[in-house]
């Protein structure tokens, strides 16, 4: 298995089935839900989907906004 061969490198959190408070992704998700549409509200799918890619690209060149998603005491953890 993975993990025993480099538990060495990493440690392993055990969440409950529940918990966005905990889980990195549910502060990405609600970052992107904020902002996906912040400079134009979509009419059309395929607005939508622009708007996405759009600030998708926004995230991809902009590494430290990442990084301050995961200063959040409940996913320090992740970091």
């Amino acid at each position: 298995m993975w993990t025993r061969k480099h538990k060495k490198k990493i440690s392993l959190f055990f969440l409950p089935p529940y918990t966005p408070q905990h889980n990195p992704d549910e502060y990405l998700n609600n970052d992107l839900k904020r902002n996906v549409n912040r400079k134009h509200i979509p009419l059309t799918k395929s607005e939508l989907q622009g708007n996405l890619k759009s600030y998708l690209r926004t995230l991809q060149n902009n590494p430290e906004h990442i990084k301050r998603l995961f200063q959040a005491k409940e996913v320090k953890y992740a970091a």
